[in-house]
Order: C-alpha cells, then sequence, then structure tokens
C-alpha cells in the first residue's frame, strides 16, 4: 500500500526528471552556431574606375546564445592551413549576438592569391573563443571554388 510520502516522493522524482530533461534539452537547442556564406562579388573601385571581383564573407549567429569569432583559415587538402595575413584583423574578437550578421569584403588580391590555390583547398572556416571551429556549407564552398578555377588564366 502506497502512503502519502511514496505518491510525493514518485511525484517529486517525475517532476524533477522532467525539468533534468528539459534543462538538457534547452542547453542543446539554445546553443550559439554559426552559418557561413562566401562567394566571389564585384566591387567598384573608384580610385582605379573599375570593378574588381572581391570576397565576399557572411557569418551569421543563427543560434540563440552569443558567440565570439577569434579567426579564420583555409584547410587545404594536404592537411595544413592557409591564412590570409592581411585579414587575419577583420575576425578576430568579433562578437556576435543572436541572428547578427558579420560581413567581410576580402580585397582583390587576396582573390588572386586563392584562384592560385583553388585546387588545393578543402574547405573555409571561422572559429570561435570556445575553440570550436565553424566550416562553410561544403555545396556553398563547392560553388566558390567553381569560380576561383573559372578564373584561373589558362598556361
Amino acid at each position: 500500500m502506497l502512503t502519502d510520502s511514496d505518491v510525493i516522493a514518485s511525484v517529486s522524482l517525475l517532476v524533477s526528471g522532467i525539468s533534468l530533461g528539459w534543462n538538457i534539452f534547452r542547453d542543446c537547442v539554445d546553443k550559439p552556431k554559426l552559418k557561413l556564406n562566401m562567394y566571389v562579388a564585384g566591387e567598384y573601385d573608384p580610385v582605379k574606375g573599375e570593378m574588381l571581383e572581391v570576397i565576399s564573407i557572411i557569418v551569421t549567429n543563427v543560434g540563440k546564445q552569443p558567440i565570439t569569432i577569434w579567426g579564420h583559415c583555409f584547410y587545404m587538402k594536404d592537411k595544413s592551413k592557409f591564412l590570409l595575413r592581411d585579414a587575419i584583423h577583420l575576425f578576430q574578437r568579433k562578437k556576435l549576438e543572436p541572428y547578427d550578421v558579420h560581413s567581410v569584403t576580402l580585397p582583390h588580391e587576396n582573390l588572386l592569391t586563392l584562384v592560385e590555390k583553388a585546387d588545393q583547398i578543402e574547405t573555409f572556416c571561422v572559429g570561435d573563443t570556445s575553440g570550436k571551429t565553424w566550416k562553410v556549407d561544403r555545396e556553398i564552398f563547392k560553388e566558390f571554388q567553381e569560380d576561383l578555377r573559372a578564373k584561373k588564366k589558362p598556361i
């Protein structure tokens, strides 16, 4: 026969289990998450008076918690990493609140550098201060890489 204390203990166990489950679910859903997009774009250079092709990178925090970007790199097929040294400051310590967008335009010279390395690059990524690496979606990067290859001059 169940006593009142047994019923109260059972209800307490049920409520604490539901509470624990909800907290685990919320922590999984509410974490920060970055989405990367990159493409070759045109930008007018008033000094040269012409349109130059540049690299446009858009980093969006699609999660529900703030996140701080720490850096960027290109992973190469030989497992090494490649940094665009003149672009390091564009990715360091950029705090993104939920749904914030960080847009970076890399100059034409960086595009030319990547055109030469197009066949060696595996992917592009951004790192955050927690040590997590966020890679650009595979399909988006394939399109970007094809744009780079199309700009390579035939030998």
